[in-house]
């Protein structure tokens, strides 16, 4: 997202009867924090008409960004967005929520601050350092490699985002992965010279295993070739310490929901199985069906059909149904999509056919929610085959 595209929307919510060089400053105002001492202060020095060329566009923020990079303040926007009205969030999230596909009505300054900062962040640049071929090597090994099972738990500790820069490192369109920047990195490097070595030793003891999840954390690529070229004490501390908070995060998030995700399946298969009305093939689906050709052969014509056929009459239900769900705070849509993934992975390993995997995908679910509806239950696991959790995609 360009900045303008950020501030425009804003400026209809946030800056009514504002122009668009005050409202501009105002923004950058409430992402930094400038000591008095320095002068001059180079958000204030800045003339309207230059803010109001980065508002329309007619201007980058390449040179003004690097002049206040060190004074952005990712909690003062927080703050910024947290002090509007209720009526007002809900509009920035109306406005914003496409844009960041991790944004509930409940995080909206969080989401947008991320937003903001990661707009910033690509006019940063640090001063350029020789990369060694090792680490070359290693940074274009990484971003070559398909995402790995090991890299879904680092993911989803950072919520998709680099912890440094908060830069998105993971993007998707129909559940299919657009682009992939981020490099799994050694928080504590296996890679270090004497010197470092002796360094990194007055923090903590190196770990037993280098590549153990509890030693890897995702970077973007950006961040982690600036670690991987030359890592610091300091660095590591801030990794450890961040790591630290993430392990804490997700241990409460696993607390927090305490809602029973086989109860809430099972609502959804109920609702299913009471449905006494023959949905039509919704004409949105009927253009996104294609996606279950990619993943299921068409020599295994008869489970295409199937899938298909449930695909195109139900799936955007049963998206209803889970929207309905998450508003309610009943039922945690992501909890549900990792554990289908899960069972898939399981079920994957033992080599079996797909048609073998998507019978056994329905049995688990009986066995899980104790619904004996078989057209529930197919129509439920064919929602995650079209929504990629179920299957990978054939070769051609």
């Amino acid at each position: 997202m360009e900045f303008c595209d950020f501030a425009r929307p804003l400026k209809d919510i946030l800056g009514a009867g504002m122009r668009a060089g005050p409202f501009t400053r105002e923004l950058f105002e409430n992402i930094t924090v400038i000591p008095e001492n320095v002068n001059p202060n180079p958000v204030v020095e800045k003339s309207d008409e230059s803010y109001k060329n980065y508002f329309t566009g007619d201007r980058t923020l390449k040179k003004f960004i690097p002049l206040i990079a060190k004074y952005l303040e990712r909690t003062e926007f927080i703050k910024y967005i947290a002090k509007q009205e209720q009526e007002t969030q809900t509009l920035i999230y109306e406005a914003f929520s496409d844009e960041c596909e991790n944004m509930t009505p409940d995080n909206v300054p969080e989401e947008m601050a991320d937003l903001f900062m990661s707009i910033l962040s690509q006019f940063i640049k640090g001063p350029k350092k020789a990369v060694p071929k090792v680490v070359k090597e290693q940074l274009q090994k990484v971003h070559d490699e398909p995402i790995t099972h090991r890299d879904f738990t680092l993911l989803s500790e950072c919520n998709m985002r680099c912890p440094l820069c908060h830069h998105r490192v993971l993007r998707t369109v129909r559940g299919q992965v657009a682009s992939k920047d981020y490099v799994p990195v050694q928080i504590y490097p296996d890679n270090l010279n004497l010197l470092q070595q002796s360094e990194f030793l007055t923090v903590a003891e190196p770990p037993a295993d280098y590549d153990s999840l509890d030693n890897k954390m995702i970077l973007c690529r950006n961040c982690a070739d600036a670690y991987l070229i030359s890592p610091t004490v300091d660095d590591y501390k801030r990794l450890k310490n961040i790591k630290a908070q993430q392990t804490k995060d997700i241990a409460f998030a696993d607390m927090a929901d305490s809602v029973n995700v086989e109860q809430g399946i099972l609502e959804i298969l109920d609702a299913l199985s009471d449905d006494k009305t023959r949905p039509r093939p919704d004409k949105k689906s009927s253009y996104d069906v294609w996606w279950v050709s990619e993943k299921i052969s068409d020599d295994n014509w008869s489970l295409q059909d199937r899938v298909t056929y449930w695909v195109l009459r139900y799936y955007r239900r049963i998206e209803e149904f889970f929207e309905e769900r998450e508003r309610m705070r009943t039922l945690r849509f992501k909890k549900v999509k990792n554990e289908v993934s899960q069972m898939f992975e399981t079920y994957d390993e033992q080599d079996l056919s797909q048609e073998e995997i998507f019978e056994k995908m329905l049995i688990w679910l009986e066995e899980q929610t104790g619904c004996r509806d078989r057209k529930a239950r197919e129509a439920f696991i064919s929602f995650f085959v079209q929504n990629c959790e179920v299957f990978y995609e054939t070769a051609e």
